[in-house]
């Protein structure tokens, strides 16, 4: 089981006093809808030990909900001569995660210091497809998790020397901590290897202190779920990398456009008259949302960082707003001009929910 990694070694999102990380446990407290929280569209991404919010900021891309007008600051943008040439290869490439980085990579002031490259399952599928066609230039690498010589055919041959890799779980998470296996060891034996990035979940390194978590988490709802995440980090800082960075998002809003997903309750059912959210959450639980693409900002400034030495070793929290279900609903009213309900769940419907995932 992974231990819990040191505070002083995560950056984090500087959020507002009274916007808690993303924790389920939090959806069975207040049933009172509180006050709309303040906006953290425009919220940097700083190291914990570093001075307070404003000395020199990375922004995430703002909320599609309310996208406000942002700026990079000056001093965040380093210069032609700072960015160092990488052969950068994006795994699920095809996914949101993997599809944002290719973005934001593409969209670097320094494109010309790139060398990037995709890794696809299935290079003749709509999605490798249409990536190859928006993404003129890039070439994709062919591997499946499930096959070690496969990813180490696709690295050898393109010499990487940065790899993101956003893995997705499954049903099954012994069987995706062995994809995650699979990847990390193919990674160690490409030489040209200097830096691994990953991407988790908001909260996974501080899931002991959930209210109710326990010693392990062994009765705690989504207790498996949190513990295959923070493995994963343990996987990534022991493969015995240069460098490693791991970036925790918050809970993506394209889940909304998403058919229900069990274990989190959240999402619209086809062919009703009303939106209509339905949610474990409670009224009170303030959930730290985020584009899934937004990742994709992070990686590239990870690969920018003038030294290397910024997100070296590092987590790196990720999220635009903190709002409950409800301040979200609202909101997206308001985008859509249309009426969006909220359906919570009683609170013993959510536990047998949120239970069936151990």
């Amino acid at each position: 089981m992974a231990s819990h990694p040191e505070r002083s070694s995560s950056s984090s999102l500087d959020l507002p006093s009274e916007a808690a990380p993303f924790n389920p446990s939090a959806s069975f407290g207040s049933t009172a809808e509180p006050p709309s929280s303040p906006s953290m569209a425009s919220s940097p991404l700083m190291p914990s030990s570093s001075p307070p919010m404003g000395s020199s900021p990375i922004l995430a891309p703002s909320s599609p909900l309310e996208p406000p007008d942002l700026e990079l600051p000056t001093s965040s943008v380093t210069t032609q001569s700072q960015a160092q040439h990488q052969r950068i290869v994006i795994l699920g490439a095809t996914g949101n995660q993997g599809r944002g980085t290719v973005h934001a990579l593409l969209s670097s002031k320094h494109r010309a210091n790139f060398h990037l490259a995709a890794l696809v399952r299935n290079p003749t599928s709509p999605a490798s497809l249409a990536l190859s066609s928006h993404s003129s230039g890039i070439p994709l690498l062919v591997a499946d998790y499930s096959s070690p010589a496969t990813l180490l055919s696709a690295f050898t041959a393109f010499q990487p020397t940065t790899i993101f890799f956003p893995p997705i779980l499954s049903d099954d998470f012994a069987l995706d901590l062995s994809y995650v296996q699979n990847v990390i060891t193919a990674a160690r034996q490409c030489p040209s290897l200097k830096s691994f990035i990953v991407s988790t979940a908001l909260g996974t390194d501080r899931r002991a202190e959930f209210s109710g978590w326990g010693t392990n988490g062994e009765w705690y709802p989504m207790g498996s779920y949190w513990r295959t995440k923070a493995e994963i980090e343990q996987l990534v800082k022991e493969a015995g990398f240069e460098s490693w960075t791991v970036v925790r998002p918050g809970w993506f809003l394209h889940s909304l456009t998403l058919r229900m997903v069990g274990w989190s309750y959240l999402g619209f059912r086809e062919g009703e008259e009303v939106r209509t959210i339905r949610t474990a959450w409670r009224r009170g639980a303030k959930v730290a949302w985020v584009d899934a693409e937004d990742v994709g900002v992070v990686v590239r400034a990870v690969v920018e960082d003038e030294d290397g030495k910024k997100y070296r070793n590092r987590g790196v929290d990720l999220a635009v707003e903190a709002v409950t279900v409800g301040e979200l609903a609202r909101k997206m009213a308001r985008v859509l001009g249309e009426e969006v309900r909220v359906l919570y769940a009683e609170e013993e419907q959510s536990n047998a929910i949120l239970q069936s995932i151990q």
